[in-house]
C-alpha cells in the first residue's frame, strides 16, 4: 500500500503522480473528460461539457459521498481520474 500523493514510474520512463482529488478541481476534472473522444462520452452517466455540472458532483467529495483519485503528468495535467461512491 502506498500513501498519496505517490509517484508512480511508467514503462516509457515517465511517470505520473496519483493523489486524492479535492473538489476545487472541479475545472481539472472537467478539462479531463471533456479531452477524451466524444463517443467516449456518451457512456458517461452526465453531461461533463457543463462546468456548473461537474463542479456540483465534485462538491461530493466534502460531504465524504465520493473519494476521487486522479492522475497528473510531470506537467501537471490530470491524465486520469476514478471515483468510488
Amino acid at each position: 500500500m502506498f500513501k498519496f500523493p505517490h509517484k508512480y514510474p511508467l514503462k516509457n520512463g515517465e511517470s505520473i503522480t496519483v493523489d486524492l482529488l479535492k473538489s476545487s478541481d472541479y475545472k481539472d476534472v472537467h478539462d479531463f473528460l471533456n479531452r477524451s473522444a466524444e463517443e467516449d462520452r456518451d457512456y458517461l452517466k452526465y453531461d461533463v461539457r457543463n462546468v456548473e455540472y461537474v463542479k456540483q458532483r465534485m462538491e461530493a467529495i466534502d460531504q465524504k459521498a465520493r473519494i476521487s483519485i486522479g492522475a497528473r503528468n510531470k506537467e501537471g495535467t490530470l491524465v486520469g481520474e476514478s471515483t468510488v461512491y
